[in-house]
C-alpha cells in the first residue's frame, strides 16, 4: 500500500528530473519517455484515491 502523500512527492520527483534533463540523443529521448509514462502512471494512482474515502486510503495492487 502507498499513501496519496507518497504519490505526490513521487510526482515532485519525477518533475524535477524531467526539468533537470538535457536530451541529448535518443537514449536521453528514451529516458524522458520512461519518466513522462511514470509521471501518468503515478497520477492515475492519484484518482484512484480521489475515488476512495475522506481518509485517502486505498489499497493498490
Amino acid at each position: 500500500m502507498i499513501s496519496k502523500q507518497s504519490l505526490e512527492i513521487l510526482i515532485d520527483l519525477v518533475e524535477i528530473k524531467l526539468s533537470s534533463m538535457m536530451i541529448l540523443d535518443k537514449e536521453d529521448m528514451r529516458e524522458w519517455d520512461k519518466l513522462k509514462n511514470c509521471k501518468r502512471e503515478i497520477h492515475t494512482l492519484l484518482k484512484t484515491y480521489a475515488k476512495h474515502d475522506e481518509h485517502g486510503i486505498a489499497t493498490l495492487m
